[in-house]
């Protein structure tokens, strides 16, 4: 259950039978409880109003019938403490953490977030109905959530429950990550400023919870020993493909169904899942890395990952990669031009055939452009390219392109004014002309 859940929904009446626990706890009259916003597995998340402050804010109050189960009451407990000593911007931050008479858990107050949960702006979003501006939108709150969770990282903390729904984004531009009730404090030499928790709340990390769709498979397992960084990275690549394909990475009837196929490993290929919807090849190649069944072949941090597809965003999302060997033909002259290319790897020689010999025009090397007159004419190729060594080069079709630019835009106007001017200047027009 997300920590604060969307405000758009009604708002339960307060039950006055079973009012907050304000009076008993000592703040008294200056929280008005505005009525009930969600439940989860602890206890309930109301709506409330800070009298002396003026404003809203949400609280959680741990369920009266688990307050004599100790392993719950820790898991509260940490949740309210670890919460409350993250101090990030797309971390929800804690305003007050409240004990009863007796010393134990009672609720605590956090920044209230009238908005969506990631989950549901996926859902609002499927791949089939989805423009490539939702996608980036999404991915930038991905970014977001990346940064959180490798802050928490620096501080010894595994969230252990990342998934969609415990993600939530405000109307302008807010996300915050949430539900920290059963991570795991792992300080380590490494960590800049450790989380402190006491004996009773550190005992709780021996155990392994999880959302099943969203779980690792050393989680699935119970392997807590092995639950680490790369236990969260795992989660994410799960968000990022819950993204990519509307659906989690592990499916099934029950829990204990994807429980199982959590424990097995095995990632549906996006392609499979999404039939005929063009895919990002890049994000899903990311996906998969990060989803990888052996902790080992993920990405070894959330700052790795985060940097790839931060590079995706930078390069283009719609554009793929190809390698080339040693001598490969990479462009014939006379063929139908069908692509660009970028090089991103190795060099290239380009050369024509004049009266019958081969005459050497130049070499291409990292970021060199090839090819570019296939975006906007299919003319035949006017020279040949050929890999020197291996190369490898990021491919742009028309059809990439335009959705990158989204077509029509004056993004894509100048560049298509642009690649007019250079195909004049070297057919030796004019290019102020074309």
């Amino acid at each position: 259950m997300p920590a604060v859940a969307p405000g758009s929904g009604p708002v339960a009446p307060i039950d006055p039978v079973n009012p907050l626990p304000s009076a008993r706890t000592g703040i008294g009259p200056r929280m008005r409880d505005e009525g009930e916003m969600g439940r989860g597995g602890m206890g309930t998340v109301h709506r409330i109003y800070d009298r002396d402050i003026g404003r809203h804010a949400a609280m959680k109050v741990l369920d009266p019938a688990l307050a004599s189960d100790p392993s719950v009451v820790r898991r509260f407990a940490t949740e309210a403490r670890v919460t409350g000593q993250l101090q990030h911007p797309n971390i929800v931050p804690v305003h007050d953490y409240v004990l009863d008479a007796a010393g134990a858990p009672s609720h605590f107050t956090m920044q209230l977030v009238d908005g969506e949960t990631l989950g549901q702006a996926i859902g609002r979003r499927p791949p089939g109905g989805r423009t490539d501006s939702d996608l980036w939108e999404l991915l930038q709150a991905f970014i977001k959530v990346c940064d959180a969770v490798a802050f928490a990282h620096s501080r010894g903390v595994v969230h252990c429950d990342l998934k969609p729904d415990n993600v939530m984004l405000g109307p302008y531009g807010q996300v915050y990550v949430m539900d920290w009730g059963i991570a795991h404090v792992r300080p380590s030499r490494a960590t800049a400023v450790p989380v402190a928790i006491d004996r009773e709340m550190a005992a709780a990390d021996r155990v392994v919870g999880g959302t099943a769709q969203y779980m690792a498979p050393e989680q699935a397992e119970g392997r807590v020993d092995d639950v680490d960084e790369r236990t969260d990275v795992y989660a994410l690549g799960g968000i990022l493909y819950a993204m990519i394909t509307g659906r989690p990475p592990h499916e099934g009837a029950t829990r204990s169904a994807a429980l199982a196929h959590a424990r097995g490993g095995a990632v549906p290929d996006p392609a499979e899942v999404v039939g005929d919807v063009p895919l990002a090849d890049a994000l899903c190649r990311i996906a998969m890395r990060a989803l990888s069944s052996q902790p080992t072949a993920r990405y070894p941090s959330v700052a790795r990952l985060k940097r790839d597809v931060e590079a995706v965003l930078r390069g283009g999302l719609w554009f793929g990669t190809k390698t080339f060997p040693a001598g490969a033909t990479i462009l014939a002259e006379g063929d139908e031009a069908d692509a660009a290319y970028i090089i991103v790897m190795g060099t290239c020689e380009v050369f024509r055939n004049v009266d019958g010999v081969r005459t050497r025009i130049r070499d291409m090397r990292p970021g060199e452009v090839f090819g570019e007159m296939a975006i906007v004419t299919s003319s035949p190729r006017t020279a040949t390219v050929v890999a020197v060594d291996d190369v490898t080069a990021v491919v742009i079709s028309r059809a990439t392109l335009a959705r990158e630019l989204e077509a029509g835009s004056w993004l894509g106007a100048l560049v298509r004014t642009l690649v007019e001017r250079f195909r004049a200047i070297e057919t030796g027009g004019d290019p102020e002309s074309r």
